[in-house]
């Protein structure tokens, strides 16, 4: 048996099991199958009471929990195994240490309270794309098709199509936004019906042949179906995308876009009296192109400026119109005549005439850390600089905000009584397609990221540091706690020193200004017993201290008794802010969304941030290792424990609904991670991490003595 950790999966035998599951269930086989079939294939080599068929057990009942169908022959096994401790005999018999067998039971204990709460939905299979590749069907360019939509129909046009060597062929399709009744297919001017989004499909994402139907060709110019038509939305399209609920359009009809978009145009000379807004200039400096796009134009103080976007990189050559739009851009600024580029650096590359949405809103609006480029004055230079990833935000993401804030609003919902006077059939509910983009902008917090370095000597008492000595007020009482170690010793232990962060050095990074801006935030924690949080008598395990004044603080010697293992090796420590968003895990704390774990994750590493990664940090949100933490936190400062599933069985429902509720006052404060170096080891559990929670009023009011602490590791 290859085991590596006490966790539920450090195990060879618990990964293939649950890999060999989920492989099954993406082929789509029935869950009662595959797990029946493994069963089977381990029963043919060991005996059900070989420790080897624990984690067979395990995994299984991981798998069928995600899929939401979970069997009682699984369950009850699982449920003997760990009440018997039969696990924990096999894990003594291959010579694990006593204080790991009891981190091992904590994780049983966990893992089994996990699986006797319903998981909200099942795994979505997850398909492989090359083993559902399908040819392109076989459509004409300008033919218009209906499908079936609700009551009524939607139409879609092929514009053309996409021939790359060494990617597969991809049709350009534009969604019309309307949906049409029968009648009105027999009448429609589709040259000049409003697009809701174009973009490119792989065969696989195109509606089935036998579930569109033709309707009318439209003239679409041979030079009009290339690369240079626009892409609002996406740039790859997806079969959701034909039964999505639309919100907003593109503004644009089939028309206006021929009209515009023109293969053989000369490129304009820049000319600073004929600006048209969504014009592209390329800007040669320091051998390579940096690209910009004119929005409008505006008297400042008499003087003619106009403003501008920039895109984020620079290009070796200058980049063709398709391959901006899912480039990052930000807002520069306002130039005048004297501060912009000469004509000779100036090459004109295109006009993207969908940026008229962006003309006259604040970018402040649109994303909050644009702000100061609103009222920014630029020069040249500022074409040369590199930005930030973190300041800039995909053109075609920012056209789409901005088009659904000026969309016009939806007519007022009739009453009940007009409803029945006219008539109406109440209409079947749609299916909520989340735009999780908008979401995690929403959920979106600020955390201050804390990292480490070695520490160097002479460096003032009161900075912010890992480990080494504390500053505190003369007279302090070190906190302690009475509690039994792992090897069934009772003692009354010194807490180890942790951290001290100087609130003064982070202020400018707290953009939500949750902290006080001066004094010192002390963190503490007994680590030879390592409680972990779930038992109310664990209160005390941890301590937070907050002095405001730091001229009354002195540096001072840890205590005589504490054990060297357990004095924390000084860091120094640097700060940044950064965009937080919450795991999966702990999503419907947040909001109330129904998304896949892939899609999620997906949606947050496109917004830049990792994760499920160990790491320190201030505020933000925590990365979970064995679940959300909110409800744990709510449930134990109840006096509820929470290290097995009975508590969770035994709670009434209306209490479970109540924690539910305050569960969202709970808030991280500090995340520390384990610390493993070639000449030092700061270990919580198996590599796991402290997390210290407080509520938002409890924050707000300074009441630091009211943090609880969590341990999650595995």
């Amino acid at each position: 048996m290859g085991c590596w950790g006490m966790g539920m999966a450090q195990s060879d035998e618990f990964c293939e099991i649950y890999d060999k599951f989920m492989d099954s269930y993406n082929e789509g086989k029935e869950v009662a199958d595959i797990t029946a079939a493994i069963l089977a294939e381990y029963h043919a080599e060991f005996d059900d009471d070989d420790g080897v068929m624990h984690d067979v057990y395990f995994a299984l009942a991981k798998a069928e929990w995600m899929c939401c169908e979970q069997s009682e022959l699984v369950l009850n096994r699982v449920k003997e195994i760990i009440e018997s401790g039969a696990n924990i005999e096999f894990y003594r018999e291959l010579e694990a240490s006593e204080k790991d067998l009891k981190v091992r039971q904590k994780n049983l204990d966990k893992f089994w309270a996990s699986l006797q709460t319903p998981r909200a939905k099942p795994r979505q299979r997850r398909i492989d794309p090359l083993d559902r590749v399908k040819e392109l069907p076989p459509l004409e360019i300008g033919d218009c098709y209906r499908y079936k939509y609700e009551d009524g129909y939607r139409v879609f046009v092929v514009l053309g199509f996409n021939k790359t060597q060494g990617f597969r062929d991809m049709m350009r399709c534009g969604i019309f936004q309307k949906t049409y009744s029968a009648a009105e297919l027999k009448t429609v001017d589709f040259l000049n019906e409003t697009f809701h989004s174009i973009a490119c499909y792989l065969g696989e994402e195109l509606l089935a042949p036998s579930s569109i139907k033709k309707v009318a060709t439209i003239p679409v110019p041979e030079n009009k179906c290339s690369t240079s038509l626009p892409v609002h939305q996406i740039r790859f399209g997806h079969k959701k995308d034909f039964k999505a609920e639309f919100t907003a359009s593109i503004v644009a009809t089939p028309s206006q876009l021929f009209a515009k978009v023109s293969a053989s145009a000369p490129k304009p000379t820049f000319s600073w009296s004929n600006v048209k807004c969504g014009d592209i200039y390329a800007y040669h400096t320091n051998g390579q192109y940096r690209v910009f796009v004119l929005l409008h134009t505006r008297t400042m103080v008499v003087v003619p400026a106009i403003y501008c976007y920039a895109w984020r990189k620079s290009f070796a050559e200058i980049p063709t119109m398709d391959e901006l739009k899912d480039e990052y851009v930000m807002p520069l600024g306002w130039f005048v005549e004297q501060s912009f580029p000469s004509k000779n650096k100036l090459t004109y590359v295109g006009n993207f005439d969908i940026c008229e949405a962006l003309k006259d809103i604040d970018p402040a609006k649109l994303y909050d850390k644009w702000k100061p480029a609103t009222l920014s004055l630029v020069k040249e230079a500022h074409l040369s600089e590199d930005y930030p990833l973190n300041l800039c935000e995909k053109l075609c993401d920012t056209i789409q905000r901005a088009y659904e804030m000026t969309a016009p609003k939806a007519e007022p919902e009739m009453d009940k009584g007009e409803k029945e006077m006219f008539g109406f059939k109440k209409k079947a509910e749609k299916k909520n397609t989340p735009d999780l983009d908008k979401i995690l902008d929403t959920i979106r917090k600020n955390e201050i990221s804390v990292t480490t370095r070695r520490a160097k000597n002479g460096g003032s008492v009161y900075r912010s540091k890992f480990g080494g000595k504390p500053a505190v007020p003369a007279g302090f009482e070190w906190p302690r706690f009475d509690a039994e170690n792992y090897d069934g010793e009772t003692a009354n232990r010194p807490l180890s020193f942790l951290c001290q962060i100087n609130l003064e050095e982070i202020c400018a990074y707290d953009k939500e200004n949750l902290l006080p801006k001066t004094g010192l935030l002390l963190f503490f924690y007994e680590q030879e017993s390592m409680r972990w949080g779930f038992d109310p008598e664990d209160a005390g395990c941890s301590r937070v201290f907050y002095f405001e004044d730091v001229s009354q603080l002195v540096e001072t010697d840890l205590p005589d008794d504490m054990k060297d293992e357990y004095k924390v090796k000084e860091y120094d420590l640097s700060f940044s802010a950064k965009d937080s968003y919450p795991s999966f895990e702990e999503l419907d704390c947040h909001c109330d969304v129904d998304c896949d774990w892939d899609d999620y994750d997906e949606a947050v590493e496109k917004k830049g941030y990792e994760l499920e990664s160990e790491r320190h940090k201030l505020l933000g949100y925590a990365d979970l290792v064995q679940g959300e933490m909110l409800t744990e936190c709510e449930r134990i400062t109840r006096g509820l424990y929470c290290g097995d599933h009975k508590s969770y069985v035994d709670t009434p429902e209306d209490v479970k609904e109540d924690i539910s509720g305050a569960a969202t006052d709970w808030v991280l404060l500090f995340q520390m991670a384990s610390i493993q170096e070639d000449d030092y080891e700061l270990m919580f559990g198996d590599l796991g991490n402290l997390y210290f929670y407080i509520r938002k009023q409890d924050l707000k009011e300074r009441n630091f003595d009211k943090v609880w602490l969590v341990l999650q590791c595995g």
